[in-house]
Order: structure tokens, then C-alpha cells, then sequence
């Protein structure tokens, strides 16, 4: 028997999914870069209906749903990024870079790597206080901030900034 509460509700999460990422866009933000809230008007949508809601969450990249019937439009999206969001998606991605490098040398996932960046003085500050947390997104034995031999490096742009990244097997 087919649910037909879920399907309609499944169908309002896609939809308000591509509200809340056309907003993003909107807004100028990256989806990989966290916001605190997304609040819905919506009334297919219950509470009750906690899947549904993490997969609204995923999707925008969220911290929380909620639900609020004063707002003006369907949705709103909270914009505001705080230093702790931006950290987060700064981390991201960093991560995301990392990974592609990882996939270039052809390591497995197991392979434990020695991670080497160059970075501006405030992202080298930002990436120092949070290194335990990369190392372990990463998969990273160590981090050393500075050019050695490497397998395979990239020089891109991290928060607009240049940064310099490369890996070898640990």
C-alpha cells in the first residue's frame, strides 16, 4: 500500500529543498558553507516527521528546521554567519580540496597521509586551532606547514585567499 501522507510530504521537502537553495543562491552562499537555520511556514510538513526534516536540513545544510507561521514568505533562510559557521565551511572545504588530492595519488581510504599547507596568517590560524578535526576528516597522520616532498600539491583559493596543499603517504 502506498503512503500517501509521506509522498506528498517527501514531494514538499524536495520543493522546499530547492527554495531554500535557490535562496542560498540567492544570497550569494556556497552550499557547502553551513547557515544556523532554515524556518518553514509549511503545514504538510509535521514535527512528528523527523526524517523528512533531517533530509530538508542535509540538503540546505542547516543546523535546524523550524517552524514558524509569522514568517513572511514560505521560507527563510538565515544568512547570518557566524565565526563558528564560517570555520565550518572554510574546514569543508579545505577537507573537500584535500580529498580530490587524496583521489589524484590514487590513495585508498586507508591510507594515512602527511598533509602539507602554506596558508595566510589568519586561515593558518583558523586551520591550527581546528587541526585535530581535519586530521581526522582527512585522514592525516600529520600537518606540516610548509613546502616539503610531496605526491601531489594544488594551489587554489581557500576564503578567497591562496593557500598552497599537498599530500604524501604517511
Amino acid at each position: 500500500k502506498i503512503d500517501k501522507k509521506l509522498l506528498e510530504a517527501m514531494a514538499e521537502v524536495r520543493r522546499l529543498a530547492s527554495v531554500g537553495l535557490a535562496e542560498r543562491e540567492k544570497a550569494g552562499i556556497k552550499v557547502r558553507q553551513p547557515l544556523a537555520k532554515l524556518s518553514i511556514k509549511n503545514k504538510v510538513l509535521s514535527i512528528k516527521q523527523k526524517e523528512l526534516l533531517e533530509i530538508l536540513k542535509d540538503e540546505v545544510n542547516v543546523k535546524e528546521v523550524v517552524f514558524d507561521p509569522k514568517i513572511n514568505g514560505e521560507l527563510e533562510l538565515d544568512t547570518n554567519i557566524t565565526p563558528e559557521l564560517k570555520t565550518e565551511g572554510l574546514l569543508r572545504d579545505l577537507s573537500r580540496a584535500i580529498q580530490g588530492l587524496r583521489h589524484d595519488a590514487r590513495y585508498q581510504p586507508k591510507d594515512k597521509i602527511v598533509l602539507m599547507l602554506e596558508l595566510p596568517a589568519d586561515l593558518l590560524k583558523t586551520i591550527e586551532a581546528h587541526e585535530t578535526a581535519l586530521k581526522g576528516m582527512v585522514n592525516a597522520k600529520q600537518i606540516i606547514y610548509k613546502r616539503e616532498k610531496f605526491d601531489v600539491e594544488l594551489e587554489t583559493k581557500l576564503d578567497d585567499q591562496p593557500v598552497w596543499i599537498a599530500v604524501k603517504k604517511a
